[in-house]
């Protein structure tokens, strides 16, 4: 089943009256719950809500068993719905607890962070993070609509609207050269709000036309891991440490690494890698890394569901819209890459 997406709070009611489910569950966070689920209620019939702690840390089996525990006290049944109202952490989460719960009850997402609008809530991957592993454990399991409204842009701190940019510049650059320009124009901060909306559909159908020829991720979906080798390290690397990075912001640092090896060893032309690096600096404060364990990072990468024990593999770009994947990168590459991205 194809993902369904509306722009817009308003295609939920007939959504939910054309479905008559027996009770609905809205998932949401402390944060989530305060800033966006206020702008939502109005348009609910009766419902549950159902409230997790922020945060990758808590992207957890443990937390969806508190979800499980909810649900079954609460009477859900097969023809409950589960709202996921928030980020990428409630979508992921939220989606793998409706895919298991009863072998599965329907689920919608209406994701209010841009990360989730243009990546985690679309396309229906569903995961939890194991032994501070990255989205270790989860399935492909489609939601029966994603509702897009930018009005929750609004309640984000800069911070989580600067990072969520990172899903969107990954997108342009496995397009085209024009997509990549007009995100070098400027902070992304200082794009109009009818800009930013332009360029999150402009994202979001990119997206969807690479899920849809690849849905179960054998081929051609692979490209959406640019930058993501390293990034799902570096995110694992802090859960371990107890510190605190964003999704956005591993990526943006993980683009940045991935774009030194394609340029120092494979054929990524000069101009584009420093274009890479001007884009970074508009957007992002970088975070201090010079003290991570290289030897760490390696255990966390040959870990990733993307490698095996014998290889690490990355999506190399070669230029705007071409890329190779599935690239087996050595190790002394990669410590090349993880000292560029402490020292630039």
């Amino acid at each position: 089943m194809s993902t369904v997406i509306k722009f817009g709070l308003n295609a939920l009611p007939p959504f939910l009256k054309s479905r008559k489910y027996s009770t609905l569950f809205v998932l949401v966070d402390e944060n989530s719950k305060k800033h966006c689920l206020p702008l939502l209620k109005a348009l609910l019939p009766a419902h549950q809500v159902v409230t997790i702690k922020s945060g990758e840390r808590n992207k957890t089996l443990k937390t969806c068993e508190f979800i499980w525990e909810v649900l079954l006290k609460k009477n859900a049944d097969r023809n409950s719905l589960i709202l996921n109202l928030g980020g990428g952490v409630i979508t992921d989460m939220g989606a793998f607890c409706a895919a298991t719960f009863m072998r599965g009850i329907d689920f919608v997402n209406i994701p209010t962070s841009m990360l989730a609008m243009t990546d985690a809530a679309i396309g229906g991957k569903t995961a939890i993070d194991f032994l501070n592993y990255k989205n270790m454990i989860g399935s492909f399991t489609t939601p029966q609509l994603v509702c897009i409204d930018t009005q929750f842009l609004k309640t984000l701190p800069t911070k989580h609207l600067v990072a969520s940019s990172s899903e969107i510049f990954k997108h342009a650059l496995l397009q085209n050269k024009n997509e990549t320009n007009t995100l070098l124009k400027k902070p992304f901060l200082l794009f109009s709000e009818s800009e930013k909306l332009a360029i999150i559909k402009k994202s979001i159908r990119f997206k969807m036309s690479v899920v849809t020829l690849d849905s179960l991720d054998k081929n051609l979906r692979k490209q959406l891991n640019l930058g993501h080798t390293l990034a799902h390290a570096l995110e694992s690397y802090f859960m371990l440490y107890k510190k605190t990075l964003f999704h956005g912001e591993a990526v943006a640092l993980g683009l940045i690494g991935e774009a030194y090896i394609a340029h120092r060893f494979y054929s990524l032309p000069y101009d584009l890698f420093l274009s890479i690096v001007f884009w970074y600096d508009l957007n992002f404060l970088k975070p201090n890394i010079k003290e991570i364990n290289f030897n760490t990072m390696l255990k966390l990468m040959h870990k990733d569901k993307k490698n095996d024990p014998l290889a690490i593999k990355m999506v190399l770009l070669e230029s705007e819209g071409h890329f190779a994947i599935d690239t087996r990168v050595t190790h002394s590459q990669i410590k090349e890459a993880l000292k560029f991205m402490s020292d630039f």
